[in-house]
């Protein structure tokens, strides 16, 4: 009997043996016998070995394994470990890593274990990786390191650390100091809130570290150190000021993304040992400070500067001369007064300039002289008055010009300034108390041919012009309500005839033939100066009325 039970205990494992992993794992992407891919799934176990005579370059995967920790054991069946030069990690879960878990692959340069619902990094848990380049621990679920969980190898090279998408809040003393070639540094969407002064000190040839949508309402030494770094972004946190002492120290910074916080103050020594900045985004916060002429002063390299949706009042005269800007936003401010000669002095190289949404009142002589490679000027929703007849000399690069809602009458001199501009293509006067008859009386003087003038209701244009009679402008101006006698009206519509009835609909034929003959008329004709004039008095005004992204 017993001997019975035995066989069939035999043979119902022989037969159920099919249904569990088994350690045995594929080999992919087959380059040469020296560069492969092995693919291993829920377990780790041996593979195809061929005979190699270069250097390997074997990519190891290990996918879908369901372990509470990870440890060297795990990897225990292996039997190309001296091969692998990198290891990924894809839709597994594991809550922790051991300590030495890798020990068996310490050559591989590429470590990627993003997206494995990691918890924990135990001490010295990479440390027998001694050339290793490239780590990611991305998309994660980690929300603290100790000050040896990214221990490695003293002769490491690491150059790539990504942290992002996890649940850290914060980077303690020590984490880092292991990482002296680090170039690259990404933490963004964690909930870091502060990062102290030595946490980043060890860091000598960073260059780009990611820190937006984290928590950081303050900066105080935590950059002091570094030195090599070429690229900041801080987008999205919670800073409420910038001290010149925090970031005057940064030698080598290129490029500054401090966008959508809460920054109300900057001060004016901020960039002044910052020689290769060229980029700085400060949009969307609450700067009320004073753009003063020291703050840009030693950028000579700066050609993008986006200060979209603050509260600036103020723009000391000059305090872009030494820039080498191209693109300027200035859109949603509060900046208010007259823009004179000195106001942008020395933009010679800008080709986008956008003050839209602002309290200026007049245009003096001169006041965009300098931008002589400005091709679209955006001056919408201001209270302008005033325009000096030189307001735009020298400007032969201007094709679009918006003064759209401001308070432009009869007393600025449009016939100048369509004649002044020789290469303008759009101007926009809509929202603004111009009269009919002064419009007209510019395009009919005006030497320039095929000027279209787009009001509310009527185009006008050089075929059609002559023939305008614009009424009496004081009525044309107000709105008019009329009030009609009900027993008035009823008689009007008994005197009404077949006759009239025919000349109203001869009349609407005889305009519509005249609107499809002007229509095709233009279309056909080559068009040259000025060739449209917007006049517009129903402007959507949706978002932006500038665009964001100029710097090509």
């Amino acid at each position: 009997m017993a001997e019975k039970v035995f066989i069939y205990y035999i043979i119902l494992l022989v037969v159920a043996k099919p249904a569990y992993p088994t350690n045995s794992c594929s080999v992919t992407d087959y380059v040469d016998s020296c560069k492969y891919t092995v693919r291993c799934e829920i377990y780790a176990g041996s593979a195809q070995v061929y005979s190699c005579s270069s250097e390997p370059y074997v990519i190891f995967i290990i996918s879908h394994s369901r372990i509470d920790a990870l440890t060297a054991g795990f990897f225990g069946s292996t039997n190309f470990d001296s091969r692998v030069r990198e290891i990924r990690g894809i839709e597994n879960t594991w809550n922790s890593i051991e300590p030495y878990s890798f020990k068996y692959y310490a050559k591989s340069v590429v470590v990627d274990l993003s997206g494995n619902h990691i918890k924990t990094i135990k001490n010295e848990a990479f440390k027998n990786f001694a050339y290793l380049n490239y780590l990611n621990l991305s998309n994660n679920d980690m929300e603290s390191l100790s000050p040896s969980s990214l221990y490695l190898s003293p002769d490491t090279s690491l150059s790539v650390l990504d942290l992002s998408n996890n649940n850290l809040t914060d980077i303690q003393y020590g984490v880092l100091n292991n990482l002296p070639r680090l170039e690259y540094l990404y933490l963004q969407n964690n909930q870091i809130e502060m990062l102290s002064d030595d946490s980043l000190s060890s860091l000598k040839n960073l260059t780009k570290l990611i820190l937006h949508h984290n928590k950081i309402e303050t900066l105080n030494m935590m950059l002091i150190n570094l030195k090599s770094l070429k690229e900041l972004d801080m987008s999205f946190n919670k800073l409420k000021k910038i001290a010149g002492y925090e970031t005057n120290r940064l030698f080598s910074l290129e490029i500054l993304n401090m966008s959508h916080n809460a920054i109300e103050i900057l001060e004016s020594n901020c960039f002044n040992q910052a020689p290769n900045l060229k980029i700085v985004d400060f949009s969307n916060n609450r700067i009320m400070s004073t753009i003063e002429v020291k703050m840009f002063i030693n950028n000579a390299k700066l050609q993008y500067l986006n200060l979209y949706n603050n509260k600036v009042k103020k723009i000391e005269d000059g305090s872009f001369e030494k820039s080498n800007l191209t693109y300027i936003n200035l859109e949603n401010n509060f900046i208010s007064g007259e823009i004179t000669n000195t106001t942008f002095v020395g933009l010679s190289e800008i080709k986008y300039l956008c003050l839209y949404n602002q309290n200026i009142t007049a245009l003096k002589s001169k006041a965009f002289t300098w931008m002589r490679m400005l091709a679209n000027l955006n001056l919408s929703v201001n209270s302008i008055q005033y325009i000096d007849k030189d307001s735009f000399n020298e400007m032969n690069s201007l094709h679009v010009l918006d003064l759209s809602h401001n308070n432009i009458s009869s007393s600025v001199d449009v016939e100048n300034l369509m004649h002044s501009l020789s290469k303008l293509r759009t101007l926009s006067l809509g929202g603004n108390p111009l009269s009919c008859k002064e419009i007209v009386r510019s395009i009919k003087i005006t030497t320039m041919r095929l000027l279209e003038v787009t009001s509310i209701d009527k185009v006008y244009h050089e075929d059609n012009v002559y023939g305008i009679t614009c009424g009496d402008d004081s009525v044309s101006n107000k709105t008019v309500n009329y009030k009609i006698d009900q027993n008035h009206q009823d008689s009007i519509t008994q005197e009404s005839t077949l006759p009239n009835i025919v000349l109203i609909w001869c009349s609407l034929l005889t305009v519509a033939c005249v609107v499809i003959g002007v229509t095709v008329f233009i279309y056909k004709k080559k068009r040259n100066g000025v060739s449209r004039l917007h006049l517009r008095h129903s402007v959507e005004l949706n978002g932006s009325e500038c665009p964001t992204d100029l710097l090509t």
